[in-house]
C-alpha cells in the first residue's frame, strides 16, 4: 500500500496489504529483476514469535512463484535443495533449466558461474515447486551421460562438498546401472529423452564452436 524508493541507494521500503502478503513476498527472494537478483528483508526490529500462531511464516501459505514464471536464484538449505553436477561447461542456464524442467516446474535454480569469466563452473543447485518430484527427478537425472560428462544428482546438504562430481563407491555404480532413464537411452540415444538444444548434435556443435 506504500513504498518508499530510494534510487540513488538502490533500495525500498514496501507496505502491503496484510501480514501473509508481506510473508508471500519473502518468496521472492533472490529473483532475477532488471538483471538483479533482488534481496528482501524484513525489518531489524521484526520477531515473528511475537505474531499470532496464525500469522506465522510456517503457517502462512506460500506464494506460487511458477504461476508468475519466476524462478529464484536463492536456493534455501533444506531437504528438496537438489545438487547437480558433471553439467558440460557449453550448456547455457536456460539448457540447463530445460533439462532439469523435465520432472518438474522449478521453484528456484542458481548455476555456480566462474565471478571473472561468467562460464558455467559445471554445478549448479535447484529446487522443484512440487517437492513429491524430488526423489524421482534424482532417480532419472543421476547417471545420465551428456557428451563427455556425466550428471552426479543428490540431495544437498551444508557438508556435501559442491565440486564433486562423481563417486566410485559400489552404491553409487548400482544405483547408475539400475537407472531405468539409462534403458531409454539405450534404445532410442540421448536424443530422445532430452529437449530441444541438448541433443547430441546441437552439443557437438557447440564443441565445434569451441574448438573454433
Amino acid at each position: 500500500t506504500n513504498v518508499y524508493l530510494n534510487a540513488q541507494k538502490r533500495f525500498a521500503f514496501v507496505e502491503f496489504r496484510s501480514p501473509q502478503e508481506a510473508t508471500q513476498a519473502m518468496e521472492l527472494e533472490g529473483i532475477q529483476f532488471f538483471g538483479e537478483s533482488l534481496k528482501i528483508g524484513r525489518p531489524a526490529n521484526y520477531n515473528p514469535n511475537l505474531l499470532p500462531e496464525e500469522l506465522r511464516p510456517d503457517n502462512v501459505p506460500k506464494l506460487n512463484t511458477s504461476k508468475l514464471g519466476i524462478v529464484s536464484n536463492f536456493v534455501p538449505n533444506g531437504p528438496n535443495k537438489l545438487y547437480c553436477g558433471g553439467i558440460p561447461y557449453s550448456l547455457t542456464e536456460e539448457q540447463v533449466k530445460e533439462l532439469l524442467s523435465t520432472y518438474g516446474q522449478l521453484r528456484a535454480f542458481f548455476l555456480a558461474k566462474d565471478q571473472s569469466t561468467g562460464l558455467s563452473k559445471g554445478y549448479c543447485f535447484f529446487q522443484y515447486e512440487d517437492a513429491s518430484v524430488t526423489d524421482s527427478a534424482i532417480q532419472g537425472l543421476n547417471g545420465i551421460k551428456i557428451g563427455d560428462r556425466q550428471l552426479a544428482v543428490r540431495r544437498h546438504t551444508p557438508s556435501t562438498t559442491a565440486t564433486t562430481t562423481t563417486t566410485t563407491t559400489s552404491s553409487t555404480a548400482a544405483a547408475v546401472a539400475n537407472n531405468p532413464i539409462n534403458a531409454m537411452i539405450n534404445e532410442g540415444g540421448l536424443d530422445s529423452i532430452l529437449p530441444t538444444g541438448l541433443q547430441s548434435g546441437a552439443l557437438k556443435q557447440e564443441k565445434d564452436k569451441d574448438k573454433d
